[in-house]
């Protein structure tokens, strides 16, 4: 899942179609003498859909911040406050592929 705000180039795309890519890769890591660097990456394929259920986008949201604010009370505070601001998107992974590279 991954938030962002309610309205917006993106939410108008899943409504229309709903198949999604993404891509996700480390940074990379080398071997003591070796020039070049290990890259390992995944590719996840599937299927977006809108969140509607308002307790699942509340119980998300505050996953979500508790790693980042520094009381439950603020993240409360926040979540209060823009609710009715955010959409959270829900990807169903359907096909994955990783791998890992040796960039030489």
């Amino acid at each position: 899942m991954f938030h962002r705000a309610k309205n917006g180039h993106k939410t108008d795309l899943i409504q229309k179609n709903p198949r999604v890519c993404f891509t996700v890769w480390t940074s990379g890591t080398r071997k003591e003498g070796d020039w070049a660097y290990y890259v390992s990456s995944v590719v996840v394929f599937g299927t977006a859909s809108l969140v509607t259920d308002s307790d699942l986008l509340r119980e998300k949201l505050r996953a979500i911040g508790l790693k980042y604010y520094p009381t439950a009370e603020e993240v409360d505070m926040e979540i209060q406050r823009d609710l009715r601001n955010v959409q959270m998107i829900a990807v169903h992974v359907d096909h994955m592929t990783g791998k890992l590279v040796h960039e030489k």
